[in-house]
Protein backbone atom coordinates (compact mmCIF):
# COMPACT_ATOMS: atom_id res chain seq x y z
CA UNK A 1 0.00 0.00 0.00
CA UNK A 2 2.98 2.44 0.56
CA UNK A 3 3.88 2.12 -2.89
CA UNK A 4 0.76 2.60 -4.21
CA UNK A 5 0.84 6.05 -2.56
CA UNK A 6 4.43 6.57 -3.25
CA UNK A 7 3.36 6.11 -7.61
CA UNK A 8 -0.23 7.83 -6.78
CA UNK A 9 1.78 11.16 -5.18
CA UNK A 10 4.36 11.05 -7.76
CA UNK A 11 1.60 10.91 -10.47
CA UNK A 12 -0.65 13.42 -8.81
CA UNK A 13 2.75 15.68 -9.08
CA UNK A 14 2.78 15.40 -12.09
CA UNK A 15 -0.23 15.89 -13.44
CA UNK A 16 -0.80 19.49 -10.90
CA UNK A 17 0.77 21.29 -13.69
CA UNK A 18 -2.15 20.44 -16.20
CA UNK A 19 -4.39 21.24 -13.41
CA UNK A 20 -3.38 24.47 -13.24
CA UNK A 21 -3.61 25.26 -16.94
CA UNK A 22 -7.41 24.09 -17.05
CA UNK A 23 -8.48 27.91 -16.06
CA UNK A 24 -6.34 29.60 -18.77
CA UNK A 25 -7.66 26.79 -21.76
CA UNK A 26 -9.08 28.63 -24.59
CA UNK A 27 -12.53 27.67 -25.85
CA UNK A 28 -10.69 26.36 -29.02
CA UNK A 29 -9.01 23.98 -27.12
CA UNK A 30 -11.44 22.52 -24.74
CA UNK A 31 -13.53 22.11 -28.24
CA UNK A 32 -11.00 20.31 -30.45
CA UNK A 33 -9.74 18.20 -27.57
CA UNK A 34 -13.89 17.12 -27.70
CA UNK A 35 -13.80 16.30 -31.26
CA UNK A 36 -10.65 14.35 -31.44
CA UNK A 37 -12.19 12.30 -27.90
CA UNK A 38 -14.98 11.46 -29.95
CA UNK A 39 -13.28 10.84 -33.33
CA UNK A 40 -10.84 8.48 -31.48
CA UNK A 41 -13.83 7.06 -29.86
CA UNK A 42 -16.12 5.98 -32.93
CA UNK A 43 -12.66 4.99 -34.17
CA UNK A 44 -12.77 7.29 -37.34
CA UNK A 45 -9.24 8.76 -38.96
CA UNK A 46 -9.24 12.82 -39.26
CA UNK A 47 -9.27 11.96 -43.04
CA UNK A 48 -12.51 10.04 -42.75
CA UNK A 49 -14.26 12.55 -40.03
CA UNK A 50 -13.33 15.19 -42.65
CA UNK A 51 -14.96 13.32 -45.70
CA UNK A 52 -18.09 12.74 -43.26
CA UNK A 53 -18.26 16.48 -42.75
CA UNK A 54 -17.25 18.20 -46.16
CA UNK A 55 -14.03 18.83 -44.27
CA UNK A 56 -10.14 19.16 -45.24
CA UNK A 57 -8.02 16.78 -43.13
CA UNK A 58 -5.58 19.12 -42.51
CA UNK A 59 -8.93 21.61 -41.09
CA UNK A 60 -9.85 18.77 -38.68
CA UNK A 61 -6.32 18.55 -37.11
CA UNK A 62 -6.23 22.42 -36.78
CA UNK A 63 -9.91 22.29 -35.10
CA UNK A 64 -8.69 19.56 -32.93
CA UNK A 65 -5.32 21.70 -32.12
CA UNK A 66 -7.46 24.39 -30.89
CA UNK A 67 -6.26 26.30 -33.81
CA UNK A 68 -8.88 27.60 -35.36
CA UNK A 69 -12.23 29.30 -34.01
CA UNK A 70 -14.81 27.27 -35.88
CA UNK A 71 -18.66 28.39 -37.05
CA UNK A 72 -22.09 27.24 -36.10
CA UNK A 73 -22.11 25.38 -39.32
CA UNK A 74 -19.02 23.49 -38.72
CA UNK A 75 -19.91 22.62 -35.21
CA UNK A 76 -22.90 21.14 -36.92
CA UNK A 77 -21.41 19.33 -39.42
CA UNK A 78 -18.82 17.96 -36.99
CA UNK A 79 -21.46 16.82 -34.34
CA UNK A 80 -23.30 15.16 -37.58
CA UNK A 81 -20.11 13.46 -38.60
CA UNK A 82 -19.36 12.41 -35.21
CA UNK A 83 -22.84 11.28 -34.48
CA UNK A 84 -23.41 13.35 -31.60
CA UNK A 85 -25.46 16.48 -30.56
CA UNK A 86 -23.79 19.87 -30.99
CA UNK A 87 -24.96 19.97 -26.89
CA UNK A 88 -22.16 17.32 -26.31
CA UNK A 89 -19.50 19.34 -27.70
CA UNK A 90 -20.90 22.64 -26.08
CA UNK A 91 -21.69 21.08 -22.37
CA UNK A 92 -19.78 22.91 -19.42
CA UNK A 93 -17.51 24.67 -22.70
CA UNK A 94 -17.18 27.91 -20.75
CA UNK A 95 -16.25 26.46 -17.64
CA UNK A 96 -15.49 22.28 -17.81
CA UNK A 97 -14.57 22.55 -13.89
CA UNK A 98 -18.18 23.07 -12.93
CA UNK A 99 -19.49 19.65 -14.27
CA UNK A 100 -20.80 18.53 -10.89
CA UNK A 101 -17.49 16.78 -9.58
CA UNK A 102 -14.44 19.68 -10.29
CA UNK A 103 -11.66 16.45 -9.53
CA UNK A 104 -13.27 14.45 -12.53
CA UNK A 105 -13.73 17.41 -14.51
CA UNK A 106 -10.34 18.01 -13.77
CA UNK A 107 -8.86 14.50 -14.64
CA UNK A 108 -11.02 14.07 -17.94
CA UNK A 109 -9.41 16.94 -19.33
CA UNK A 110 -5.79 16.03 -18.49
CA UNK A 111 -6.21 12.59 -19.90
CA UNK A 112 -7.35 14.54 -23.25
CA UNK A 113 -4.10 15.85 -23.55
CA UNK A 114 -2.15 12.43 -23.45
CA UNK A 115 -1.53 9.91 -25.89
CA UNK A 116 -2.58 6.72 -27.23
CA UNK A 117 0.27 5.17 -25.46
CA UNK A 118 -0.08 7.15 -22.15
CA UNK A 119 -3.80 6.98 -22.09
CA UNK A 120 -3.20 3.08 -22.47
CA UNK A 121 -0.79 3.00 -19.48
CA UNK A 122 -3.55 5.07 -17.29
CA UNK A 123 -6.10 3.43 -18.11
CA UNK A 124 -3.91 0.02 -16.92
CA UNK A 125 -2.84 2.08 -13.54
CA UNK A 126 -6.26 3.22 -12.97
CA UNK A 127 -7.29 -0.58 -13.31
CA UNK A 128 -4.77 -1.75 -10.83
CA UNK A 129 -5.91 0.52 -8.23
CA UNK A 130 -9.37 -0.02 -8.84
CA UNK A 131 -8.55 -3.51 -7.82
CA UNK A 132 -6.52 -2.72 -4.56
CA UNK A 133 -9.30 -0.77 -3.51
CA UNK A 134 -11.86 -3.28 -3.91
CA UNK A 135 -9.84 -5.94 -2.10
CA UNK A 136 -9.73 -3.61 1.07
CA UNK A 137 -11.65 -5.02 3.90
Amino acid sequence: MKALLLITGELWQAVIPYFERLNAMPLSVILGTRVRFYRKQKGLSQEKLAELCGLHPSYVGQIERGEKNITVEILYRLSQGLDVSMADLLQDIDNPASAGNKILSEIYNVLFQLSDGDLKRMKRLFDDVLELMLRRP
